[in-house]
């Protein structure tokens, strides 16, 4: 699957789309195919690791979490066995935080991630390969509302 990749703290350049292996979910868990996922500034703080005492959570000499993204939307792609809650297919959204990953195709939850309709307030979008410039648009300060990155549809390799 394509992510949102960072190996080292630094500006908007050093975040790039790669291919990385896909989660798979654990039995309490569900496997969420991403659709959208916001740029925000704790992302930005992050791919700087700044201030530098927010290190202890980004990481001390590197990034401790490699794929940025907090708040998500998507579909529901696979589900543990002890999952009750949700079906594959379920519209989700939610937060991954205090943890990071959803500038992902794919991404995996605990059950109780929250189901249902998404409003929110969009300024940009922007497709994973334009990572770096969601990052230049949060990092200007002048951000309104969220900045959405959307990832590709999988290939079909049949």
């Amino acid at each position: 699957m394509m992510a949102a990749v960072y190996r080292r703290f630094g500006p908007p350049e050093v975040v790039t789309a790669r291919e990385v292996p896909s989660p798979r979910p654990r039995d309490d868990e569900i496997l969420v195919r991403v659709r959208a996922a916001t740029v925000g500034v704790v992302d930005s703080l992050a791919r700087r690791g700044a201030p530098w005492y927010a290190r202890v959570s980004f990481g001390l000499r590197r990034p401790r979490f490699r794929v940025l993204g907090s708040d998500f939307a998507g579909q529901v792609a696979a589900a543990g066995p002890a999952v009750t809650r949700f079906a594959v297919g379920d519209a989700v959204f939610g937060t991954t935080a205090p943890r990071f990953g959803a500038h992902a195709g794919y991404l995996c939850l605990p059950e109780h991630a929250e189901a249902s309709a998404l409003t929110a307030v969009i300024e940009a979008c922007y497709p994973l390969e334009r990572i770096a410039d969601a990052h230049r648009r949060v990092d200007a300060g002048h951000k309104k509302g969220n900045v959405i990155v959307t990832m590709a549809e999988p290939q079909d390799r049949g």
